[in-house]
């Protein structure tokens, strides 16, 4: 039964989020849709938002042990405040340098550059692991609260190594 629930959540997840991209690409093509996606305040947090609960279940499901959500949710917004300024940083190499470097290297500097964008995208969602790692270690090995106080000193005068 369980091979049955994974073989799904890999088959048909890829192929539902591919559905859903073709739908909006669809939908983005007609004049009036288009207009209602850029005036839209939902289309522009949407993808973060998504971004967010798929890197937040990925950081909860995966690991082999048990993770906090509160823990998966701040290593995702790492991961994915980290991702969205990629895709900013990306997005505005492509509007200003596509044109001169497309005279030199032709269309391969934008798959060179695409490349290493999503090299830098997984080594981002590897330091989101990693704030969530080290959130999961400091739970686990945090001193229970009377061992963390330390011992009141002993009064004066009571010392008997002198």
């Amino acid at each position: 039964a369980s091979y049955a629930i994974g073989a799904d959540f890999y088959v048909w997840g890829p192929l539902a989020i591919a559905g859903l991209v073709t739908l909006l690409l669809q939908l983005a093509q007609n004049p009036a849709f288009s207009s209602y996606l850029r005036r839209s305040t939902l289309a522009q947090w949407l993808p973060p938002l998504l971004t967010l609960l798929g890197v937040t279940l990925l950081f909860w499901w995966v690991p082999n042990r048990k993770v906090k959500i509160r823990n998966a949710l701040a290593g995702a917004a790492v991961a994915t405040i980290a991702l969205h300024g990629l895709q900013i940083g990306f997005s505005a190499y492509v509007r200003l340098f596509t044109d001169a470097s497309r005279v030199v290297y032709g269309s391969f500097a934008i798959a060179f550059f695409f490349m290493i964008s999503v090299q830098i995208a997984w080594w981002l969602v590897l330091v989101g692991c990693e704030v969530t790692a080290c959130l999961e270690l400091e739970r686990e090995h945090a001193l229970p609260a009377a061992a963390a106080e330390p011992a009141p000193p002993a009064p004066r005068g009571l010392d008997t190594a002198d």
